[in-house]
């Protein structure tokens, strides 16, 4: 079996950002620590994702 002690980030994709923000600091109980949003066709072509952008907590 793996331990894990701690990871460094994770990846969730969402069409209703909002949402998934007020469900997992409801069930999880995560907390926001800092905040930027990355919105760039460089972005985008990165993650292949047309319509992509980024809110980082």
């Amino acid at each position: 079996m793996i331990k894990i002690e701690k990871f460094r980030h994770i990846a969730i994709i969402a069409n209703n950002y909002q949402k998934m923000v007020d469900f997992y600091s409801k069930a999880i109980g995560l907390k926001i620590v800092r905040e930027f949003k990355i919105d760039s066709e460089d972005f985008r072509k990165g993650v292949g994702l047309p319509r992509a952008a980024a809110m980082l907590r």
